[in-house]
């Protein structure tokens, strides 16, 4: 959470300041927790980890994408982050902008 606070000091993004995206690569997938969201389910909830570290995140109409790949074991994600607040729990999660299957 304090990294995502401080990468948004470099506000407001634009044209000419894009927000800034990360990679992470040979990431686990949990396979009982990734899956659609959403009222059609088009949208990946997706759940992983690496290095030991637990990663959530949420992909905007990636299911498909995500089962046409053959819903991958392993993944590398391209991601911008942003803080997810619900049901009083405040943690930080992945925008995941592309992934490719490893």
């Amino acid at each position: 959470v304090e990294l995502v606070n401080e990468i948004s000091k470099l506000e407001p993004y634009g044209m000419g300041n894009s927000r800034p995206i990360f990679v992470i690569n040979d990431i686990d997938v949990d396979s009982s927790k990734t899956k659609g969201c959403g009222t059609s389910g088009k949208h990946l909830k997706f759940v992983g980890k690496s290095n030991n570290i637990n990663l959530d995140g949420i992909g905007f109409s990636l299911t498909e994408r995500f089962r046409n790949i053959g819903e991958p074991e392993t993944l590398s994600v391209a991601f911008t982050l942003d803080i997810n607040e619900w049901n009083g729990n405040v943690k930080p999660q992945m925008v995941i902008e592309d992934f490719k299957k490893v």
